[in-house]
């Protein structure tokens, strides 16, 4: 028996099949029809479509033994070193994740920039370089750094070569770090406030590694009702009191509704 609640997604087959076949990604398909790629390749897999050499190759793949495996990621290896990806394949690439989500702070910031009242496309391409999240009426690109990872001088350089291209293309890159992460909400009302005024962007490059980054240039009031939860909401009260941004007296209005 299947989950309770749980209603099976009706999919237009033939149409799926003819989209796929006109050269749309299952990515792209998967997006147009609010799921993941896994039922999209079951579909197109009843209908006997072969989706690429790749598929073909995973498939004789479990027909080998461990030598032949072994002699087959060697040569596939050989053959993918040194070689050079062309302009064209970089920005096809790009454009095949666009509307994609990458991670859940992704979704949990755009979700929160939506009730907010504000648009973004996720995973958006600037000259074939994805970036997180980009308001595009502003021409805001939004990078979410999750993990240390982003501190290793080959991701640093590579932050900042994409950071570099989209500041020459007129975009502003706005980058959030570590524990901004958990409070999608105040990133949301950071980014309202940037749309609403963008004189209140200090510069191209802006990056917001604490929770008090945010507190110090966002609404104290809108920011702790933002909170929600009682105890996260004293933990934002006692963060400006303690930036000497206002008093403790003062720290009794933001605790009301």
């Amino acid at each position: 028996m299947g989950k309770k609640g749980r209603t099976p997604i009706s999919f237009p087959e033939q149409e799926i099949v003819s989209l796929y076949l006109g050269g749309e990604t299952t990515v792209s398909i998967a997006a147009r029809y609010g799921c993941s790629r896994t039922p999209i390749n079951r579909l197109l897999a009843r209908h006997g479509v072969v989706r690429s050499i790749s598929d073909d190759n995973a498939r004789r793949y479990k027909t080998m033994d461990i030598e032949a495996r072994r002699l087959q990621v060697r040569d596939a290896n050989a053959a993918a070193r040194g070689r050079t990806v062309s302009r064209e394949e970089i920005l096809k690439r790009a454009l095949a994740r666009q509307g994609t989500f990458c991670s859940k702070n992704e979704r949990a910031v755009y979700q929160a920039l939506r009730a907010s009242g504000i648009e973004s496309i996720p995973n958006f391409s600037i000259d074939g370089r994805s970036t997180d999240l980009a308001v595009v009426s502003e021409k805001l690109a939004i990078e979410l750094d999750g993990g240390q990872w982003h501190d290793t001088p080959k991701k640093s350089a590579y932050d900042g070569t994409f950071e570099e291209l989209a500041t020459s293309l007129g975009w502003r890159v706005l980058r959030y770090r570590g524990f901004t992460l958990k409070y999608p909400q105040l990133i949301a009302l950071d980014i309202k406030r940037i749309c609403a005024d963008p004189s209140t962007l200090c510069g191209h490059r802006v990056v917001r590694r604490h929770v008090k980054d945010l507190l110090q240039v966002a609404d104290h009031s809108q920011a702790a009702v933002v909170m929600g939860h009682k105890n996260l909401r004293d933990r934002v009260i006692g963060a400006i009191v303690r930036s000497n941004q206002i008093t403790p007296s003062q720290s009794a209005d933001l605790d009301r509704p």
